[in-house]
């Protein structure tokens, strides 16, 4: 229910998600236990991933995970394929400013703080340690993280705070899809 809650809050500013439903953006509480030494059945959280394909897309988008004592809600693109992360990088390599703007606005600092997610601990191939964004050239994963505390889920409008939450993330979503996808439409040509 809250994830539907959500997803009717955004597809008023992003009609690209108006054909999915939360049965599309909601992944299932069963754990894969084949591998795993603990067996039990279920996962300990519940979660959602919004974007225009629903859970399934490696794409940028939202995130929603709810676990006692360790809700947040995110966005970005987590470990995209090395031909996307190519495209990222030289997105980031020829046309920081964007971005560079969108993650020192204040109300994305107060939210969401700095970038995160698992980096390299060298420069990437054809990037050198003095570049002025080596720091955003060395991450796999592209993430901004806000924590939600228990108390804050029990309230009645907690759908339409992750709702403004997931739009003041939009631009930065925009920016990585535009990275990913500009060269895509142009090999089409």
């Amino acid at each position: 229910d809250l994830t539907e809650e959500v997803l009717q809050g955004l597809k008023v500013h992003e009609p690209s998600l108006s054909h999915l439903k939360a049965k599309d953006c909601v992944f299932r509480i069963n754990r894969d236990v084949r591998f795993s030494p603990d067996k039990s059945p279920y996962k300990r959280n519940f979660s959602a991933y919004i974007c225009t394909e629903g859970r399934k897309s490696f794409a940028p988008g939202y995130y929603l995970h709810l676990q006692p004592g360790q809700s947040f809600l995110a966005g970005g693109i987590y470990m995209p394929g090395s031909e996307w992360l190519r495209k990222i990088r030289q997105e980031l390599d020829y046309n920081p400013e964007p971005l560079a703007a969108y993650l020192k606005r204040e109300d994305v600092q107060a939210h969401f703080g700095d970038m995160q997610g698992e980096r390299l601990k060298r420069a990437p191939k054809g990037y050198t340690e003095d570049h002025p964004h080596i720091e955003w050239l060395k991450h796999k994963s592209f993430l901004l993280q806000q924590s939600l505390a228990d108390e804050q889920l029990e309230q009645k409008e907690i759908s339409s705070f992750i709702a403004q939450s997931f739009q003041l993330l939009r631009p930065f979503l925009d920016y990585f899809r535009m990275a990913v996808e500009e060269d895509e439409s142009e090999e089409g040509l």
